[in-house]
């Protein structure tokens, strides 16, 4: 029983760690980007065009509920460019490499990382009633 509790107390505190908001530092040369689903933007100062296709994955916690997993939403985004097709890029709301997840992407000389993706899933609005509402915030930085 100890050992179980034992357990359940460090999976407590390392979500806790790893759900704290963490800040946002821009560096020089870098673009912040507010998107809406099928929303388009060029990046300021680049022959690059960021799209917002949608969210494919978004198994993240319902605000009040309690689970075991925060989970992970992940966008897509379209990187278009003047001189080839276009691609398309996955990143997710954490870095969990060995699941596949990444915050972050480079294309050519340009790395894309998400910030946020919203709105939070709630007991109320459940994923399946957010499709066509998600609102996601990039950087792109050149390298």
């Amino acid at each position: 029983m100890l050992h179980k509790t034992f357990i359940l107390i460090c999976l407590i505190c390392a979500l806790t760690i790893c759900c704290s908001p963490q800040k946002v530092i821009e560096r020089a040369g870098s673009r912040h980007i507010e998107l809406t689903e099928g929303q388009e933007s060029p990046v300021k100062g680049s022959p690059i065009r960021v799209k917002f296709k949608g969210i494919s994955e978004d198994s993240r916690c319902p605000q009040g509920a309690n689970c075991i997993w925060a989970g992970v939403a992940v966008a897509q985004i379209e990187i278009r460019d003047q001189s080839a097709e276009p691609v398309i890029l996955d990143l997710a709301t954490t870095d969990l490499q060995q699941s596949g997840y990444q915050k972050s992407a480079i294309y050519k000389s340009y790395s894309f990382s998400l910030l946020s993706v919203d709105p939070y899933p709630t007991q109320q609005h459940a994923v399946h009633t957010l499709k066509g509402k998600y609102k996601i915030a990039i950087t792109v930085q050149k390298q």
